[in-house]
């Protein structure tokens, strides 16, 4: 079903004579229905700055109704402000060994252990398209590199940093992915900048394992390697750009039924992951309220109630209102946790309410024509929850195409009536949730 059991082979380009293989995969893991991921930056997350600190938040987390966390590279970094990617968490010096500052390999043993103890899956994110600068390769295999020109002109040259993915040799010097899923029992991979892995490249990965249970993740914006086989989940940032329009009033309706066309068209539907805010857009464009400032939780509700598997970042329960500096140890502060019941809520209704999990028939319908205001229902059998919300800064009014009669609204437990019909009125990017599951 995936791509990866040797990832000795991951860098790896078939020759044009080699026959290429297309794993024909099956649907994603069973516990992905009622998944909620939290992204965890190591190094950030806790006053320890490591594994053994990620351990012992694990129960509060699974308080939180987490059911899986996505952990940041915990390889060696020795160059975090190098000149190339300064402060990019991703950019290792060394693939095959845990960062002393951060542990040990039986304190990542602990970790996935005490993990799995509390029903929490484990996913290890990797990017493995570029090192720093001082990884070893760069100098013993210059050929693995896109470039041996260290700078174009005055500026810095990212294809010195960057692998020739075409490269057969690197298949002999790549243990990666087999290493880790070997040592450790984990759960499945994230791997970053993956629409940049050739074709050819991951059909040969995808030949090399057919595991059900293992959960592999594009970071990428790829529905297509998705469709294809190679993945079981990708990173959909077509949702955080309407987020984006959003900011200016510029986002519609159509806009988000567009998107869930594409959910409704795919093999394997509500499988993307969906996020308001993870590790990448923290360093490029900073926090959830620094983007989305007096609406940040509607992006949240948005990304958990409307078709695929939601992903929070560590720090959004206070929530995070200064961006989490990767260039230094400074851990998040948690001690408001304004948020918490926002999220725990939410993840434990995924639970309970088969609407909003991830399965083939729950799929969201547009109930109003109203064009500023989304209001959706989603229903599995008898199940159902009904999202209304203001997608602008101005008061909109809208009407309804069917009855919610004596519907629970979720945030306010109170008993409302919604009429088909009759204009309602939505205040600036107010949101009301309505569902019949108490």
């Amino acid at each position: 079903m995936h791509l990866i059991n040797y990832i000795s082979v991951l860098l790896l380009m078939v020759s044009s004579s080699c026959t290429q293989t297309k794993l024909i995969k099956t649907e994603p893991p069973e516990w992905t229905k009622t998944a909620a991921i939290y992204e965890i930056m190591p190094k950030q997350f806790t006053p320890q700055h490591n594994l053994k600190g990620i351990t012992q938040e694990l129960a509060r987390l699974r308080n939180q109704y987490v059911s899986a966390v996505s952990i940041l590279p915990i390889f060696t970094t020795l160059d975090i402000n190098n000149a190339y990617n300064p402060g990019d968490p991703y950019a290792c010096s060394e693939f095959l060994t845990i960062d002393p500052a951060l542990g040990t390999d039986h304190d990542f043993k602990t970790l996935i252990d005490s993990a799995h103890h509390f029903n929490i899956k484990v996913l290890l994110e990797f990017n493995l398209t570029y090192t720093t600068p001082n990884h070893p390769w760069r100098k013993e295999y210059p050929e693995f590199y896109k470039s041996c020109q260290a700078k174009n002109d005055t500026a810095f040259n990212q294809d010195y940093i960057r692998f020739n993915l075409e490269h057969k040799t690197l298949q002999k010097k790549l243990h990666i992915l087999e290493h880790w899923m070997k040592d450790f029992p984990l759960d499945g991979f994230v791997l970053m900048n993956a629409d940049q892995f050739p074709e050819s490249f991951l059909n040969l990965l995808g030949s090399k394992i057919n595991s059900k249970k293992f959960y592999l993740v594009s970071g990428s914006n790829t529905p297509e390697f998705v469709e294809r086989g190679y993945f079981d989940s990708y990173f959909n940032y077509d949702l955080y750009h309407l987020f984006i329009k959003m900011v200016d009033n510029t986002c519609t309706s159509q806009d988000f039924k567009s998107l869930m066309e594409i959910n409704e068209k795919a093999t394997f539907k509500n499988a993307s992951i969906l996020f308001n805010q993870n590790a990448l857009l923290n360093n490029k464009d900073g926090t959830e309220t620094q983007r989305f400032y007096g609406f940040y939780k509607l992006c949240s509700v948005l990304s958990i109630l409307t078709g695929g598997i939601p992903m929070m970042m560590n720090g959004q329960e206070e929530p995070m209102f200064d961006r989490i500096n990767p260039y230094s140890n400074q851990a998040i502060v948690f001690n408001k946790f304004f948020s918490r019941d926002f999220f725990r809520s939410l993840f434990i209704h995924r639970v309970d309410n088969p609407a909003i999990q991830s399965i083939q028939d729950n799929l969201p319908v547009i109930i109003s024509d109203a064009t500023h205001v989304l209001a959706f229902e989603r229903k599995h059998g008898e199940a159902s929850i009904v999202v209304m919300a203001n997608l602008t800064n101005q008061v909109q009014s809208f009407t309804l195409k069917n009855d919610y009669i004596q519907r629970l609204e979720f945030f306010t437990r109170a008993l409302t009536n919604f009429e088909k019909n009759k204009s309602y009125t939505l205040n600036p990017y107010q949101y009301i949730v309505l569902t019949n599951i108490k």
